[in-house]
């Protein structure tokens, strides 16, 4: 009767690993195709003042891909005010980022602009990091760097 129950316990640990293991596998091959992303922003600009900053996503696939969100790391508010042109709601927290839902499907070899208004707190080279990502949530990472002058 022991031997029953130590193999039932052992078919039941195989079948949760088992299952576990498929799911990660699954999870890893289901994505999607990656966005492409530049930033436009002026040569230099003011400590305190406010700056248009242009956010070009592109597709470079042969299929629609949706832009589904705009990651921004908390610490970039240690440095930066942002919002977003277009009226996409308030950003949601969480994680340690605050993310714009777009949730708008771009067409193969197509480019979308969204602008963002931003005022930087300090002078000096400041660097701003962004996540532009698709609705399987592959991200592509977008860094900035802006030159900051003293007011």
């Amino acid at each position: 009767m022991l031997k029953f129950f130590i193999g039932l316990a052992a078919g039941f640990v195989l079948g949760i690993l088992v299952c576990v293991g498929g799911l990660l596998l699954f999870g890893m091959s289901y994505t999607g195709p990656q966005l492409h992303a530049a930033a436009t922003v002026p040569d230099a600009v003011v400590a305190g003042e406010d700056f248009e900053m242009i956010i070009e996503v592109s597709n470079p696939h042969d299929e629609v891909v949706e832009f589904d969100n705009f990651d921004v790391a908390d610490e970039i508010f240690e440095q930066f005010s942002l919002e977003p042109a277009l009226n996409v709601g308030e950003a949601v927290g969480g994680f340690g980022s605050q993310t714009w839902y777009f949730d708008q499907s771009i067409e193969p070899g197509k480019t979308e602009k969204y602008t963002f208004y931003a005022r930087a707190a300090n002078p000096g080279i400041q660097v701003l990091t962004f996540d532009i990502c698709n609705s399987y949530e592959d991200c592509t990472t977008l860094v900035v760097e802006v030159n900051v002058l003293a007011p």
